[in-house]
């Protein structure tokens, strides 16, 4: 979602650019120093602050962006500045509790002692919903070629032959997420089989342990591609992956998935902020960023954006 602070151009043209060295001007040099990193560094952790407050973090269209966008014009008019919110109509998406994964030994979902919650489970953005009481069925995995860079990945074809013995039908499916990147033949193989033998979800994990250190990574349309066929869609991380992959294939495990999403039509809104100038005041500067986040806190993509451009405001106040 899109805040921004609308500036009327009020500085000669010869303070908007750096000297032909590179170097700053004196007036750029200058608004720079009005510049507090700390109070910028505080900004983004009230952002985080609220993104961890709610389940959907800060994603566009869920309670938590709508807080955040209420917190941005807050701060905009404790600054001086003229802060309104620009509705739009958005298709709006936000989880009402918890997402969860649990790995059940037995196949028989009333005996907990063998049910071991996975706690990196995290449904994906825009996920499906499961049914109210979630989904449990047979957990099944889909191997990806060995590989021990995305380079090899590239040229190592599936094994068709391994994955036609696999019936994905009501089944809860565990992939390497690597498949999203490795080619889009792979991916379109994949979409295939889910369309001809329908799964009730799936789940991501990173499959090679030279993706180990990477953490989640959710695209902001990551669940939307499983629309059509009504999947709910999670991810964990490589070592609870790997946990999974090894208690499957010793003891032919099911799971239980549940995803209570809410997907709808809305209201979202654009933040500004307005600093009205005196010199050219028909011209306008804007500096704008994103304020929503992809199913995590958010501290990097965009809450440092966002910060960045709330304090910028004192080099123009």
């Amino acid at each position: 979602m899109l805040f921004s602070v609308i500036l009327d151009v009020q500085f000669q043209s010869s303070l908007s650019y750096a000297s032909s060295s590179g170097d700053l001007t004196s007036p750029e040099s200058q608004i720079i120093a009005l510049v507090n990193g700390t109070d910028a560094y505080d900004y983004d952790l009230e952002l985080e602050q609220i993104a961890l407050r709610h389940y959907a973090f800060r994603s566009g269209g869920s309670a938590g962006a709508n807080e955040t966008a209420n917190w941005i014009k807050e701060h905009f008019e404790s600054l001086g500045l003229e802060s309104w919110l620009e509705p739009f109509e958005f298709t709006t998406w936000d989880l009402l509790s918890r997402p969860s994964l649990i790995i059940d030994e037995d196949g028989n979902q009333d005996t907990t002692s063998d049910q071991t919650a996975i706690p990196s489970f995290q449904c994906e953005h825009y996920s499906w919903p499961t049914p109210s009481n979630g989904v449990f069925a047979d957990l099944v995995i889909l191997p990806v070629p060995e590989a021990t860079s995305y380079s090899q990945l590239k040229n190592n074809p599936i094994n068709m032959t391994a994955w036609n013995a696999i019936n994905t039908t009501g089944k809860i499916v565990l992939m390497g997420k690597e498949i999203r990147g490795a080619t889009t033949n792979w991916l379109s193989i994949f979409f295939d089989k889910l369309v001809k033998q329908p799964p009730v979800a799936v789940v991501y994990t990173w499959w090679y342990d030279w993706m180990a250190f990477t953490p989640p990574m959710y695209s902001s349309i990551g669940g939307h591609l499983y629309w059509s066929s009504k999947l709910p869609v999670g991810f964990v991380n490589y070592e609870d992956g790997l946990w999974i992959r090894d208690r499957e294939n010793a003891l032919n495990v099911s799971a239980y998935v549940y995803v209570r999403s809410v997907i709808g039509t809305g209201a979202h809104y654009n933040v500004v902020g307005r600093i009205r100038g005196y010199e050219n005041p028909d011209k306008l500067v804007i500096i704008s960023g994103h304020y929503d986040t992809v199913m995590c806190g958010g501290f990097c993509d965009n809450g440092a954006g966002t910060a960045g451009v709330i304090e910028t405001r004192k080099g123009f106040c």
